[in-house]
């Protein structure tokens, strides 16, 4: 592989996160891994890291490559079924900030947005009320094109300001 500055590293399993990975991957010609395939963080000075939300955090392969990253310059962009100005969603950003800036990372910027839910609404951890519903049926309708441009744009200049 040829040396490149940064890359993305994602997980995916509605494919919600690939398409946002991808967009950006193909836009900004930079290397894409698959979390099963994520390279060694000591080998990109920038990490760009997408995943999607469960239970308020990085779905579990994710966050255990988080804990494995250290004095990276990182951007984190994730998909999720919540309202995206929650409170649910702002506790998140500060988690992931939180955990990334405790292993001496330095945050570049995040992007968040939403996206169909893996689970049917039955089998979920809340009960289904006219409001969740609604929320859900918002949230698969994202990421849209728009979602995928507005995560570049953020990443551009984040980027831009940042990593080489």
């Amino acid at each position: 592989m040829r040396n490149y500055p940064r890359c993305i590293v994602y997980s995916s399993v509605t494919g919600n996160t690939r398409k946002i990975a991808s967009f950006l991957a193909q836009n900004l010609n930079i290397p894409l891994f698959p979390i099963a395939e994520a390279p060694d963080p000591q080998d990109f000075p920038c990490l760009i890291l997408g995943f999607w939300v469960v239970r308020g955090m990085p779905d579990p392969p994710m966050l255990r490559y988080m804990h494995t990253v250290r004095e990276k310059q990182i951007f984190f962009f994730c998909t999720h079924a919540a309202w995206p100005d929650s409170a649910h969603i702002a506790h998140l950003r500060t988690s992931v900030s939180q955990l990334l800036e405790a292993n001496h990372n330095e945050l570049l910027g995040s992007f968040t947005c939403q996206g169909r839910v893996h689970f049917t609404a039955s089998n979920g951890h809340h009960p289904m009320t006219a409001e969740r519903k609604r929320r859900l049926e918002e949230a698969a309708r994202h990421p849209s094109s728009e979602d995928c441009e507005k995560a570049l744009n953020v990443l551009s200049m984040a980027l831009k300001e940042s990593c080489a």
